[in-house]
């Protein structure tokens, strides 16, 4: 089995996590200097050098300005691992 860095699923988030970034017009430094980490912290995210947690998530979100809940929804659907709305 794969590690879950190289998983389809893994790498479609950090797809869209580059596209998010750089549909606001930013590079990778930019969002490291607003974030005030270093541009390799962001490098490795984006090249599956490094897991990241939802809490990171959470500020990369806020640091390039997309809504989480939108993007998580939009990534379940990409991933085929729907996300359901009611609890159980």
């Amino acid at each position: 089995m794969a590690h879950p860095l190289f998983s389809r699923e893994y790498k479609i988030l950090r797809e869209m996590l580059v596209v998010e970034r750089r549909k606001r017009g930013l590079t990778q430094i930019a969002l490291a200097k607003k974030m005030k980490i270093t541009q390799s912290y962001i490098s490795k995210i984006e090249c599956g050098e490094r897991r990241m947690d939802v809490f990171e998530l959470l500020k990369l979100a806020s640091a390039i300005g997309f809504d989480p809940a939108k993007f998580v929804g939009k990534l379940s659907r990409q991933t085929r691992f729907p996300i359901s709305t009611r609890l159980r």
